[in-house]
């Protein structure tokens, strides 16, 4: 991104600082309305104890000169005191109110945020557009204070416009050259603040590729699955080199704004004296010439610099306010991002037989010009196993992600049940499938929450389940049964399983909910061919009766599969049983069988 774009996506503009504003202020009042309540009354009441410290010099030095009734002046203090004292404590007191749900209504946006990220569809998680929406969405909840720090610019926006309107209204009984100093320094104020703000705002647009290039780095390190290979191949160094490069970069950039702000803050320190000379200069010389009592310049100079605080805290409110808007504004238009899942809104007959088809579909990846499936025509009937081989790079994990709905098809259609399956509630269909992909991931929660992946589990189920897949013995193992932690994150008692304990637990998973359809999708990849054959037929022991895709590039689960369909650049070259595969004169099949074959010999699998 130049740095052109990168000033026209941070300079913002007031609609969309309106938007942002009614985005959230609408949720807010919908859900934590007292703190509104009480922010907006911080905000009025604030104002008045300025105002009465502004008034009480002017009562008690005119008495003072006059009267000189220290009775007078006792009750004049007193009471100005006490209603100080009163204003405070109300302010206080709604302070603490409306902080009380800061943090509440802080994660509640934090956790819509997340709920997004896992609900989107999945083609957009790759999506690097919308990975970088997703930081900025973050960054905007933490940049400056986040929501907290929005409301509360618009609550001193308003404090702000109080005390204007009254110390302007004396001001006015005074001398207009002071309210002119006054305008005349806002105006300027504005001009630097905003400069300043646009100054931060394009420093956090360049950053955000930094920061997640030094945090993808930070939690390679941190993370102890790659413990093995940073040690092994002394990846530390590299990662360390990265994350000092990364820094010296961000210094770089973030030196050169540095200076840019201060510049803009030494030359609107120049205009704030400036500014308080020339209004002390005014009013000293109405005082000499008795224009004005020795109580109303103290009124009138403390209503001036009132005034010109007030005003210099609701322009710089206002400029980092539509600063702050525009990268929660980020927040907005993530959550706004459109869910073509969500389009489908059919139940699914849990009942029916579950055939599923592929009419001549065609796919590419997003931003890619080539495609990875090409006029792919399959049918697959409730019961039956079909075995998808090829080389890597065929399309046989895409296959499978289009048939999930992870991502959907260009051309063509895909059918379960004779119904297209965009069709289908996304939710609905997704219990339809089972699926153990190659990267599939485990959690540092219990054993039994791997497995059941949910709130509650058949405690029974999970170790039947287990059992089957081979872990009875690793469940008897562990200190605490199926209770145990997995990995060591946040338990040092948590136990590690192996790479073929996990890979058999992601089995159970699969088992465990149960689905009428059930994916392999080269979980075994790692194993030699022997063991993943084990694998194979074992599983497809335990799901007997369902319907069943293998995906593999070796032959492992061939066998004992109804039907084979051998793909190669995008399109179905050969498809039916190991038998009439194997006859196919210097067919596709062939060729792969009689380089893998020798790793069958001791088995049944040829």
């Amino acid at each position: 991104m130049s740095e052109k774009d990168t000033k026209q996506e941070n300079v913002t503009s007031f609609k969309v600082a309106f938007l942002t504003i009614k985005y959230f202020y609408k949720i807010i009042w919908k859900k934590f309305k007292s703190y509104i309540i009480y922010n907006l009354l911080y905000g009025v009441l604030s104002a008045v104890p300025t105002l009465l410290l502004m008034l009480l010099p002017k009562l008690l030095i005119d008495e003072f000169q006059g009267n000189r009734s220290f009775q007078k002046m006792a009750i004049i203090t007193a009471t100005v005191v006490v209603a100080y004292i009163l204003a405070n404590l109300i302010t206080n007191f709604c302070k603490m109110q409306y902080e009380k749900v800061v943090d509440k209504f802080n994660r509640y946006f934090e956790e819509l945020h997340k709920q997004k990220c896992a609900s989107m569809d999945f083609e957009k998680t790759e999506d690097p557009e919308v990975l970088n929406l997703s930081e900025k969405a973050q960054q905007g909840l933490d940049w400056y204070g986040g929501i907290d720090g929005l409301i509360n610019r618009v609550t001193t926006i308003l404090t702000g416009a109080i005390e204007v309107i009254t110390t302007a209204a004396i001001l006015l009984t005074s001398s207009v050259w002071v309210l002119l100093i006054v305008m005349a320094y806002v105006v300027i104020g504005f001009f630097f603040t905003r400069k300043r703000a646009s100054i931060e705002a394009n420093l956090s647009g360049k950053s955000i590729i930094f920061m997640r290039k030094a945090d993808y780095n930070f939690w390679q390190t941190y993370d102890f699955k790659y413990g093995k290979d940073i040690r092994l191949y002394d990846a530390s160094g590299m990662l360390d080199e990265n994350c000092r490069e990364l820094n010296d970069q961000m210094y770089s950039v973030e030196s050169r704004y540095r200076h840019k702000v201060m510049a803009v803050l030494s030359a609107l320190q120049i205009f704030d004296a400036l500014k308080s000379v020339g209004i002390y200069l005014i009013l000293g010389l109405m005082a000499l010439a008795k224009k004005i009592t020795l109580g109303n310049f103290t009124l009138y100079s403390s209503s001036a610099l009132t005034a010109s605080n007030a005003l210099n805290s609701m322009v710089e409110a206002i400029s980092w306010l539509t600063v702050t808007s525009n990268y929660l504004y980020n927040y907005v238009k993530f959550m706004a991002i459109d869910t073509n899942s969500a389009f489908g809104h059919e139940s699914v007959d849990m009942s029916a037989d579950h055939e599923i088809e592929f009419k001549d579909v065609w796919f590419k990846y997003p931003r890619s010009e080539d495609y990875v499936l090409k006029g792919v025509n399959l049918k697959l009937r409730k019961g039956e196993k079909l075995s998808v081989v090829g080389l890597n790079g065929a399309g046989k994990t895409t296959l499978i992600k289009l048939l999930c709905r992870l991502y959907t098809v260009d051309k063509g259609e895909i059918l379960i049940d004779g119904k297209n399956i965009n069709r289908y509630d996304f939710d609905e269909y997704s219990k339809l499938f089972s699926v153990v992909f190659q990267d599939y991931k485990l959690l540092a929660f219990s054993f039994k929450e791997n497995i059941a992946v949910s709130e509650t589990s058949d405690e029974q189920r999970v170790i039947e389940l287990s059992k089957k897949v081979g872990l009875g013995k690793k469940i008897e193992d562990m200190p605490q049964g199926i209770d145990t932690m997995m990995f060591k994150q946040f338990d040092q008692s948590g136990v590690e399983p192996s790479g073929g304990e996990q890979q058999k637990m992601s089995i159970a998973r699969a088992l465990y909910k149960d689905s009428p359809i059930v994916i392999l999708d080269e979980p075994t990849a790692a194993l030699d061919p022997i063991a993943e054959y084990e694998i194979y037929k074992q599983f497809n022991d335990i799901v007997s009766g369902k319907t069943a895709i293998y995906i593999s590039h070796r032959l492992s689960s061939c066998k004992f599969c109804d039907k084979i369909a051998v793909f190669k650049d995008g399109v179905v070259k050969e498809y039916g049983n190991h038998t009439e595969l194997l006859k196919i004169s210097d067919g596709e099949y062939q060729k792969m069988f009689a380089v893998q074959a020798k790793y069958y010999v001791n088995t049944d699998a040829v």
